[in-house]
């Protein structure tokens, strides 16, 4: 009896032990994932692994998707391909904006990725979160075309006459990699702009 305790006890010594240095190892230097040396196997299962397979493959293509048309943009190409089935007024303000959507797309795609790659090497990985996953770089394209449009209407201090292409590019980027802080900056203009809601009054 005693010994199944002393046992037990071992057990959990050494799950704890594990644990924090699974904690402790994530984003370190030399990350150990808590694996012991030489310990390469994956613990997920086949199930598992083919749908993370999938996952990457997706972000990867959003990845290159972005890539791809933002280097069609600076060559003009993807302006001549629309003009073929649409008028385009202002050739500057339609690939300035296309700057803007495709680096936001860029910089979502590039922070799923590093969630993903981070949830299967800690072992945080679920398939609950994979909408998440998918929908992060489209919110970021959204995200970075309004922050596009709002330094386009000087509407955040930008000057919209100094806006090159690299330029477009880097806000787009930024505002789509930290979508959060740039939707709380978006609150703040519209406090502004709108006033801020006054309660109902109870009676």
């Amino acid at each position: 009896m005693n010994d199944k305790t002393g046992d037990e006890q071992t057990a959990s010594d050494q799950l704890n032990r594990r644990a924090v240095k699974e904690a402790t190892s994530f984003g370190s230097a030399e990350p150990t994932d808590g694996r012991e040396p030489y310990e390469w196997r994956s613990r997920y299962p086949e199930e598992a692994k083919k749908i993370i397979k999938m996952e990457a493959f997706i972000l990867v293509g959003m990845l290159l998707f972005s890539f791809i048309f933002l280097f069609l943009t600076w060559t003009s190409t993807l302006e001549s391909i629309v003009s073929i089935c649409c008028e385009i007024s202002n050739s500057t303000t339609f690939q300035k904006y296309c700057y803007f959507m495709l680096s936001g797309l860029l910089a979502g795609s590039i922070f799923s990725i590093k969630y993903l790659y981070h949830a299967v090497a800690r072992g945080i990985w679920h398939i609950d979160r994979q909408l998440w996953r998918f929908m992060s770089p489209i919110i970021s394209m959204g995200v970075a075309f309004v922050v596009g449009a709002l330094v386009h209407s000087n509407l955040l201090n930008g000057n919209d006459s100094v806006i090159a292409p690299p330029t477009a590019v880097s806000i787009g980027f930024v505002s789509g990699y930290f979508s959060d802080s740039a939707i709380a900056k978006m609150y703040e203009i519209a406090n502004v702009i709108f006033g801020h809601a006054k309660k109902p009054a109870q009676d």
